[in-house]
């Protein structure tokens, strides 16, 4: 906390530049004062407050709302912005734009002027202090601190880490896109970052890359299901396809087998699943398969996997090939040990000759 006198006769001119981007920035805590008697009354209320939230968290009570921090008090007038703080306040009362970003270089007052304008909101609309917040991300440099920083200007503590705080934004966003009518587009999106994702670390879930790959893969684990269940209630198979085949060692080696079988069924009964193209087709079709063996469906698995070894030895692709080899070995053990053997050696070379 950083406490400057609002008038210094002969003040050092390298301290009044430096008070002037402190005050311009906020890139501190600070506080005016007049005198001598109205920094000791600052001091006494700070010195109050401070051991309080040092140990506010130790005496084994549930977590309690803290009052919501209000926006930062800047000592002087901004000087003009009329013109910007007008377009500004245009843009946030218009519905259908939902973020406004300030950019520029460092120094020229970006923050003063969008608390200038908060603070123009609160006074305009109804809700006064609890419809806007000032949260400070200077002072975060690791990117897993934002919640924390998020849930100290809304008035929450979260205990232990973040983690205890995400089902509550996860709830609050759902909500928000749902009344803006947002949730299909936006849980797209997400499905095809997630897309991304598998085709970004399925290579690595071969040799000793696995481990990392899969740690990943259990942090984003929770996301995938839920677009893979948003792509079940929309009709896109494709989807579930590109999410469930390419992590099938990942399912595996989580026991989440049985998991896929019920998603690759559910898949393979939409509409939009007679319409894939061939190789999009293959993957849901190796899915259900895989999956079906895996539950004791092997003779209904059988023709599943011999339709997606086919279409992966006619589009040259060696690594679903070799999943296909692998799941028909499995699903032919109990009918022909013989013919079982020999596709499981095939699918031991075909994986040799990915690398994996």
């Amino acid at each position: 906390m950083i406490y400057v006198k609002r008038t210094a006769d002969k003040r050092d001119s390298r301290l009044t530049r430096l008070l002037a981007r402190i005050q311009a920035d906020d890139g501190a805590s600070y506080k005016p004062f007049d005198g001598a008697a109205d920094l000791a009354g600052l001091l006494a209320d700070d010195l109050a407050v401070l051991p309080t939230e040092r140990f506010a968290g130790s005496v084994g009570r549930p977590a309690q709302a803290l009052r919501r921090a209000a926006l930062p008090v800047p000592p002087t007038q901004i000087v003009d912005r009329r013109a910007e703080a007008a377009v500004l306040g245009d843009l946030l009362g218009d519905p259908s734009v939902h973020l406004v970003t300030l950019i520029g270089s460092g120094g020229i007052g970006k923050t003063r002027l969008a608390i200038e304008v908060a603070r123009r909101w609160t006074e305009a609309i109804r809700g006064g202090a609890e419809s806007a917040w000032f949260v400070d991300l200077a002072p975060v440099r690791d990117p897993a601190s934002w919640v924390e920083a998020l849930a100290g200007a809304l008035g929450l503590r979260p205990e232990g880490s973040s983690a205890a705080l995400e089902p509550i934004i996860d709830l609050y966003a759902a909500e928000r896109l749902a009344e803006r009518g947002e949730t299909d587009a936006t849980v797209g999106r997400l499905a095809r970052y997630l897309i991304g994702v598998v085709q970004t670390v399925r290579n690595d879930l071969q040799g000793p890359a696995y481990r990392a790959a899969a740690e990943r893969l259990d942090r984003e684990r929770d996301e995938i299901r839920s677009a893979i269940d948003w792509a079940l209630k929309v009709d896109d198979a494709e989807t579930v396809g590109w999410l469930l085949t390419p992590l099938l060692t990942y399912w595996w080696s989580r026991g989440l087998l049985p998991m896929t079988h019920d998603l690759a069924e559910k898949a393979a009964a939409l509409p939009s699943a007679a319409r894939l193209a061939p190789y999009a087709s293959a993957l849901l079709l190796g899915a259900q398969g895989m999956a079906m063996v895996v539950v004791g469906q092997t003779t209904e698995a059988e023709p599943l996997l011999a339709h997606t070894l086919k279409t992966a030895t006619t589009l040259g692709n060696a690594r679903l090939r070799a999943y296909a080899l692998l799941g028909l070995g499995g699903a032919l053990a109990n009918r022909s040990a013989g013919e079982a053997s020999e596709r499981l050696d095939d699918a031991a070379e075909a994986f040799r000759g990915t690398g994996d």
